[in-house]
């Protein structure tokens, strides 16, 4: 299992705050799941100008989404931020999100 929690703020709330720690135990609950499903197709859309709605689109989305939400009360912003990050990772590796995520440290 790879510990990804901490590696980067996702809520913007500081690192400390319950808020920002339900983030990162939700993008960490994300990492396991893709890590026992590899190569999931996940399709999922959010609203134009509209934040805190993400809507699942595939069998592999919803299934990623509750294994996020599972033993959190995560409000809508909570979940498309750490959806986004989740299916990044997917698609592009841990590697290149690691990468990515912390190009703001240096």
């Amino acid at each position: 299992m790879t510990n990804i929690k901490n590696i980067v703020e996702i809520s913007g709330f500081g690192k400390n705050t319950g808020y920002e720690q339900a983030c990162q135990q939700m993008l960490q609950q994300g990492m396991d799941w893709i890590e026992a499903h590899p190569k999931p197709k996940l399709k999922g859309h959010s609203y134009q100008n509209v934040y805190g709605i993400f809507e699942p689109d595939s069998k592999d989305a919803k299934a990623l989404s509750e294994a996020v939400c599972k033993g959190v009360d995560a409000t809508g912003a909570m979940h498309q931020a750490v959806m986004g990050h989740l299916f990044y990772i997917a698609a592009n590796g841990i590697d290149k999100w690691k990468k990515e995520v912390t190009k703001h440290d240096k």
